[in-house]
């Protein structure tokens, strides 16, 4: 009898341990899952990519982060330099050491009360950091949440700011690294003193999305971040420095000129260096040239069908940026005419199916980079590599070959009387093997 209880107890004993031990496990299992619930939940729930109408990058200034502010007019974005965030800063420490040496200054003349007060004799003169952002040629009042100044908007490289909404919204929480306050500086999420904010609107101008990030994480493409009112700081896998961090002249769109090649009827190029003058033309779907003294030009139709690709999907290098427009004068330069357009060395030109004209402007060469500007705008201008210049501003030579059946007859030739071979595709001769 004994011996029974004792194995009751212990079966009892033996329940209430694996009892304990089951629900330690679903306790952890369910902390798992809670905390992978957690971690894959996004930081803006609801939000979607159409919302977005307006946002804010505020960061310290450098070549290779700078605040950017974007904006979406009529489905077009839009990209201006943001605050100067260092500038700020800079002033703000200079009014907190002026209001300090006033303190100080008034603190020692009511001890020293007898001492003769002297009348000031200079002006006080402006921080030599303020911000010199230069108006547009048609200003247009952008008044954000905090009143934006005047800015020389540009049009924004829509993938790339497609990829900065996207990374925000799709943004998931991952793994809470601390919610140590004192941690924030050494993770580099302290807002815009160290670390980067970003700030996004809607249409009605309610913020949407407002987050820090900070220095890159220990996994691979990964960064700290930080919402602005709260301590807890995440290691997130998305790269968001390399898709923020950027400059004004990296994100602006660096499309000359968009123009399907099918739609191309006529192209002018008129090489002033070389003194060449080429005019093409399509009639009846075949391209014909002329020289300056209207002489006809053989044509090979993938040279040109190359010429109007280039044309029609151009894209710079880069532009001039702002602040060379304000370099010192430099002796070698014609200061009215630095860049050369107003006495160009080549002019490209071409005609679209619905009679509309483009204008291409190449100015002077300065080592390997032409200055040219686009249909006489002279705020954009851009920076095309001379391999491009030299390929849209072919001679009369490099156009010259020998036409396919197509150009000679408007008809497309039947693959069975043609001969294959490096180079154009040629019409089989009668009686012979093409040789």
């Amino acid at each position: 009898m004994k011996n029974l209880t004792k194995l009751i107890i212990l079966l009892v004993v033996f329940a209430v341990l694996l009892g304990t031990l089951w629900g330690i496990q679903k306790a952890n299992k369910q902390r798992q899952s809670s905390a992978s619930r957690q971690q894959s939940a996004p930081f803006f729930p609801g939000l979607a990519a159409d919302r977005i109408f307006r946002v804010e990058v505020d960061t310290i200034g450098s070549q290779q982060k700078q605040s950017l502010l974007f904006r979406k007019e009529a489905g077009v974005w839009e990209v201006a330099r943001g605050r100067d965030v260092l500038g700020d800063l800079m002033r703000q420490s200079e009014k907190n050491a002026e209001a300090q040496g006033q303190q100080s200054t008034q603190t020692q003349e009511s001890v020293q009360s007898t001492e003769a007060i002297k009348p000031a004799d200079e002006t006080v003169q402006p921080p030599a950091s303020q911000e010199t952002i230069p108006p547009p040629a048609n200003p247009a009042q952008d008044m954000g949440p905090t009143g934006d100044p005047y800015r020389a908007f540009f049009k924004a490289d829509s993938d790339k700011v497609q990829a900065m909404v996207d990374a925000i919204v799709n943004l998931k929480h991952g793994q809470l690294v601390t919610s140590d306050p004192t941690k924030k500086s050494q993770f580099g999420v302290l807002n815009t003193i160290v670390g980067t904010e970003i700030v996004m609107f809607d249409d009605q101008m309610n913020k949407v999305a407002d987050i820090v990030i900070g220095n890159p994480g220990g996994g691979f493409q990964s960064v700290f971040v930080r919402l602005p009112d709260s301590d807890d700081i995440y290691e997130v896998a998305s790269n968001l420095k390399m898709i923020f961090e950027t400059s004004l002249l990296a994100i602006r769109d660096k499309t000359v000129f968009e123009a399907a090649p099918e739609t191309i009827m006529s192209v002018n190029i008129k090489n002033i260096e070389a003194k060449t003058d080429i005019s093409l033309s399509r009639v009846e779907g075949i391209w014909k040239g002329t020289n300056a003294e209207g002489g006809s030009l053989e044509l090979a139709a993938d040279k040109v069908d190359s010429l109007l690709s280039s044309l029609g999907s151009l894209s710079a290098n880069s532009f001039v940026d702002e602040s060379m427009r304000q370099r010192p004068p430099q002796p070698e330069l014609n200061e009215q005419d630095p860049y050369g357009l107003l006495s160009p060395t080549t002019e490209v030109s071409f005609t679209t199916s619905d009679n509309v004209t483009h204008t291409l402007t190449v100015g002077r060469l300065e080592g390997t980079v032409y200055y040219v500007i686009a249909d006489g705008n002279m705020s954009d201008v851009f920076k095309l590599s001379n391999t491009v210049v030299n390929g849209i501003r072919p001679s009369a030579e490099q156009l010259k070959g020998a036409p396919n059946a197509a150009q000679i007859s408007g008809v497309q030739p039947e693959t069975g009387n043609l001969v294959r071979g490096p180079g154009n595709v040629m019409p089989v001769q009668p009686g012979g093997s093409g040789g």
